[in-house]
This record gives structure tokens, C-alpha cells and sequence, in this order.
């Protein structure tokens, strides 16, 4: 790999740690109001988006084991924002999906995640964020892309 590309590499790797360390310690606070930590978030947003999945699918998609799945699953439900289930042909199988009151829960986190990325986008042209979106976005298909076919 040539130095350049090996520089870049580490300055973006540098930079999107210091956005991650800002956006979490904002988004702790958003959540910690409203009775969440970044885990059960995380585990609700993938339900979200995914619909009914088995406890081993959301362990893989966090990239944890199924014990600590199992207990983000437990608080989560403890609180109403998801529901379990075991399948009915095979009772060792269990499915999990967000409630009503989950996807409450989850709309009033994005809120406040959105409002924190307006706040750092508002100084940028338009032009600018399209640019710095489309290049996140490219950057997320490619390493989904890279997950999906390596599990192939």
C-alpha cells in the first residue's frame, strides 16, 4: 500500500474516532433521559430495521455473544420495548422484535441524534454534507458488502 494511502487511512481512522468519542458521549446523554444505554439502543435499532430475528441473528449483527445478547434482550423487554417469542416448531429457537413502545423509545433517541448531527452539519454547504453523506454511505455499503460475503 503506498504512504499516502496508508497516511489517509490513519488520519480518517483518527478522525472518525474523535466523532465517535463526541457522538457517544451526546448520545449517552440523549439515551441515559430516557432510560437506555448504547447496547440496548443499538439492539433496538437493528430490530427496527430488520423486523422478527432470532437471538443468534441480533448476536451476530452486534457482534456479541448470545449471553450478552440475552441480557440486552432481558432489560429490553423488562422495560416494553421488544417482545420475545420461541418458535413454534422448534422451542429452541427464539425470535425477538421491537414493541410500540420500543419504536417510541427509538423515535425519540433518533430525534435527538438528528438534532446533534444538524447542529455539526449546518455550518457545512449543502454541497459539502451531500458529499460527506454520500461518502459515509459508500463507506457503510462497502463494509455490509465485505460482512456479507465473508459470512458467505
Amino acid at each position: 500500500m503506498d504512504n499516502q494511502l496508508t497516511n489517509d487511512g490513519r488520519e480518517l481512522l483518527i478522525q472518525m474516532r474523535r466523532v465517535r468519542i463526541a457522538y457517544a458521549a451526546f448520545l449517552n446523554r440523549v439515551l441515559d433521559g430516557l432510560g437506555l444505554n448504547i447496547p440496548q439502543y443499538t439492539a433496538l435499532a437493528i430490530l427496527e430495521e430488520n423486523g422478527v430475528m432470532t437471538m443468534g441473528a441480533l448476536a451476530d449483527a452486534l457482534g456479541i455473544t448470545m449471553g450478552a445478547v440475552t441480557n440486552i434482550v432481558d432489560r429490553v423487554i423488562d422495560k416494553g420495548w421488544a417482545s420475545r417469542e420461541r418458535g413454534e416448531d422448534d422451542r429452541r429457537v427464539v425470535r425477538v422484535q421491537v414493541t410500540p413502545a420500543g419504536r417510541e423509545v427509538l423515535d425519540k433517541a433518533v430525534t435527538g441524534g438528528t438534532d446533534f448531527m444538524a447542529s455539526w452539519l449546518k455550518d457545512f454547504p449543502e454541497i459539502e454534507r451531500k458529499a460527506f453523506i454520500d461518502m459515509y454511505r459508500r463507506i457503510a455499503d462497502d463494509i455490509d458488502r465485505r460482512r456479507s460475503e465473508a459470512a458467505s
